[in-house]
């Protein structure tokens, strides 16, 4: 039994040595590179932090140098100006690839932009179109885009406000020197709430613009000549937001030590959790970035007069590369032990790509289920659109057997078009889905409800005879007759129906057709019996 045991303890140093080996050479092989932020040390970076705290940068075998941003301090300029290696920015890294800057955005960590616009709730100031002739700070060179496209789409012009360089210091809201100040969700409002100030939020968000914050970004330049350092770069980033995220006292407790922050514990820990909440890490993975909305956002951008055109959006959303690099095992090739380091490497890099497969895979998936949800839903209100209505209804008419045959319910609202000449789109929108709301809340089970255009609706009932279709039509038009309110307006619409029921001798066609005389034909009779309420 000793000879056993002796191979066996010369096998366990002899791996030990090598582990050992290995572990002193990575050390010394590990690269320097530089993180450059947007602002200052605060929690908003929270997940490079801990990427370097946990060691996650140092088993990639990577020096990070994390610096903190100011105002002189671009993190787009500092990228491609070679003095860092990556950056972390909001719209301008895309602007900047649109205008032919050589920027690759390796994750969005923002799923969506944080960036808002204060008001004290005494200026009276509620809207975007109250903002004309108020002092408003701004970033220069526009850098807050998505701040920009709100005042656009709100035909307000920046030479419609007073525009004042930002100093991103909130004193000269408090202290009235604006009106309106550009502020990030995740911090100012704490400071508000802290001293008791009645505030507004004018979000682009709720207007429509919904815009990726915080990319994570490299250079085409060292993309090109470092694509491993960038790969290992941004997966140990990504893990360190994943920590951060799990562990958020621990997290904040760390920042606080470590790095000069100008917070208070519990400002960091309330900016911390309002960074998960736009991170949104339950919904999608850290950094994914949909192709789709960048592509709409860059539509925002030229309409901005920001960029002239999209030639160089393709290429923008960094692609992993799945190539080996042999670069990343050269201390095991120098310790002489082949065989073990080729099985090793060997391993991991099959586990690295199936993982990246797997990435692949669930993103093309997502993308998939995305383009398929958006072919067959209306994008306003999310209701089946008319191609999947008519899919559905050739399939209800195959079904017929004139003993159980379905009914549908034609519905055009009454006075929409009004209304939306009156009060604007915005709101005719945001009445559309509320009534949307209140028939799907109302539906029975098996009932199907779609958008055929414009304020034009299609409910296909099954299993329900004349009296009962009859009944709830009533039930229906009660409901949508209710008033609504909408941005402190009290709106009133009604609903004219059309009922018809489907026989084996009907196409599509016909029982739309007949569908939509009679619900013309009591629109008419309604119509007439206001006319002569009136007289």
């Amino acid at each position: 039994m000793a000879p056993k045991n002796n191979n066996y303890k010369r096998a366990t140093l002899i791996l030990s040595f090598l582990t050992s080996l290995f572990l002193s050479c990575s050390s010394f092989a590990e690269e320097a590179v530089t993180l450059q932020l947007r602002w200052k040390h605060q929690p908003q970076f929270a997940g490079f932090y801990m990427a370097k705290a946990k060691g996650f940068y140092q088993q990639a075998n990577l020096d990070v140098s994390i610096l903190a941003g100011s105002q002189r301090k671009i993190p787009t300029t500092e990228v491609l100006e070679q003095r860092a290696n990556f950056g972390v920015g909001n719209t301008e890294v895309l602007r900047e690839r649109l205008n032919g800057k050589g920027l690759i955005a390796l994750a969005a960590v923002f799923q969506h932009s944080p960036s808002v616009y204060l008001t004290k709730k005494e200026s009276g100031i509620r809207t975007v179109r109250d903002m004309i002739g108020k002092r408003v700070m701004m970033y220069p060179k526009k850098q807050d885009a998505e701040l920009l496209a709100m005042l656009n789409n709100y035909q307000v012009s920046l030479d419609q406000i007073k525009q004042i360089p930002t100093s991103l210091q909130l004193e000269d809201l408090l202290e009235d020197r604006v009106d309106v100040f550009n502020a990030y969700l995740i911090n100012e409002p704490y400071r508000l709430e802290e001293l008791n100030i009645d505030y507004r939020v004018i979000n682009p968000r709720n207007f429509g613009i919904d815009f990726y914050s915080d990319y994570l970004f490299t250079s085409k330049q060292f993309l090109r000549s470092q694509p491993d350092i960038v790969a290992r770069f941004r997966e140990a980033s990504i893990k360190g937001w994943r920590y951060a995220l799990d562990h958020p006292e621990e997290t904040v407790q760390w920042i606080i030590t470590n790095y000069p922050v100008e917070k208070s514990l519990e400002h960091m820990r309330y900016e911390l959790k309002m960074a998960a909440e736009f991170i949104s890490s339950d919904l999608v993975e850290i950094g994914y970035i949909n192709p789709q909305r960048i592509s709409e956002i860059s539509q925002t951008l030229i309409t901005l007069g920001l960029a002239k055109n999209n030639f160089y959006q393709s290429g923008f959303i960094y692609q992993p590369s799945l190539s080996f690099s042999w670069e990343s095992i050269r201390p095991w090739l120098i310790t002489g032990s082949l065989l073990l380091v080729v099985n090793l490497c060997w391993m991991i890099y099959l586990m690295a790509v199936n993982q990246r497969l797997r990435n692949q895979v669930r993103l093309r998936k997502n993308l998939e289920t995305e383009a398929r949800h958006l072919a067959y839903h209306d994008h306003l209100t999310g209701l089946p659109n008319r191609h999947y209505l008519m899919q559905e209804l050739e399939q209800v008419v195959e079904e017929c057997n004139n003993q159980d045959c379905p009914y549908v319910l034609f519905l055009d609202l009454d006075k929409f078009k009004e209304i939306n000449d009156e009060h604007g789109h915005v709101v005719g929108d945001q009445l559309l889905c509320k009534i949307c709301q209140k028939i799907h809340d109302h539906l029975p089970e098996d009932s199907f409800f779609a958008r055929l255009a414009g304020d034009e609706f299609i409910i296909i009932l099954r299993h329900m005879n004349q009296v009962q279709v009859e009944a709830f039509s009533k039930r229906l038009k009660n409901r949508v007759g209710q008033t609504i309110d909408i941005d402190k307006l009290q709106l009133n619409i009604g609903v004219s129906i059309g009922i018809a029921q489907l026989t084996e001798t009907m196409d599509v066609d016909d029982l739309l057709h007949l569908a939509d005389q009679r619900m013309y034909q009591q629109k008419k009779t309604a119509d007439k019996a206001s006319e002569e309420t009136t007289i």
